[in-house]
């Protein structure tokens, strides 16, 4: 079933803010969701056994239903995604990762139906330090 694709993209979203539970808690949640999609996605293998190089997708916003009095999606801590490359690098076949960052401008961000919180994405990545990946240029 799997034999003809190239790679396996798990979706690695953060689906919890600060305001869902305290820091310890969302930090689990967020490791343990990682894990679970790179472990669940490198069990799929082609038939001859052969495991699927993967392409992980992360994004610098929370994927949430956000609250009709809070409707900004939130920017993900850069020390948040930083947890989440430590796991994805020390995983097997990773082939490339993704990060999601969407089609808007700063100002569409704010004023999008579905606004989120605007970043300065390469001064966010500066901040989260674990990038380039060790290998890369």
């Amino acid at each position: 079933m799997y034999d003809q694709l190239d790679v396996i993209c798990p979706v690695l979203y953060q689906r919890f803010d600060a305001n869902d539970a305290k820091p310890e808690l969302v930090r689990k949640w967020v490791a343990a969701s990682t894990r679970q999609a790179v472990e669940e996605s490198l069990a799929l293998t082609r038939s001859n056994g052969d495991r699927i190089p993967l392409a992980p997708i992360l994004s610098f916003w929370v994927f949430n239903k956000r609250p009709a009095d809070d409707p900004v999606r939130p920017a993900v801590p850069p020390a948040s995604i930083a947890r989440q490359l430590k796991i994805v690098q020390n995983a097997a076949r990773i082939e490339t990762i993704v990060f999601w960052s969407g089609w808007q401008t700063t100002q569409e961000m704010q004023s999008a139906d579905k606004p989120v919180e605007p970043i300065d994405i390469s001064q966010f990545l500066l901040s989260v330090g674990s990038l380039p990946w060790p290998g890369c240029t």
